[in-house]
């Protein structure tokens, strides 16, 4: 069994053109990132002849992506943490849906590309010898592509 690597997973920022091809920018410094949770929404149909009494389920046909969030060794002063453009911060003062690329560092150079808003920016300011760190949540929105 094949076993990848985490280490060089890159995750970038798309440009304003959600019209046609975004050009995209590697978000600097991401320490890690949360779980990609795609799932299937079930419907209830259960009914009185449902046996013993259980809830029966069917899949509904309509899928959802959980929120991901990024933990950022943040600085306010690097372009793709920034509020200006082309960083998350400005992204979400703004309500801007952007396009977003995941790209993993496997043989294959696998790709899972979405748009999303930035939903959230917790910013962590620690004890002296730690680093200044943020955690964005990204909330995708619409149908991502996996190659």
């Amino acid at each position: 069994m094949a076993y990848e690597k985490t280490y060089g997973t890159q995750f970038q920022i798309g440009d304003d053109d959600l019209s046609g091809t975004p050009s995209y920018t590697t978000i600097a410094q991401v320490k890690s990132i949360g779980d990609w949770v795609l799932g299937a929404v079930m419907a209830e149909v259960t009914n009185h002849q449902s046996t013993g009494g259980f809830r029966e389920k069917i899949q509904s046909g309509i899928f959802e992506v959980d929120d991901i969030e990024l933990e950022l060794v943040y600085d306010p002063a690097q372009a793709t943490h920034a509020n200006s453009a082309g960083g998350v911060m400005h992204a979400m003062l703004n309500g801007t849906k952007l396009a977003y690329k995941l790209i993993f560092p496997d043989t294959g150079s696998s790709t899972w590309t979405f748009e999303a808003f930035v939903s959230k920016a917790a910013t962590v300011i620690g004890e002296g010898e730690e680093a200044l760190m943020q955690t964005v949540t990204m909330t995708i929105t619409g149908q991502p592509t996996l190659t």
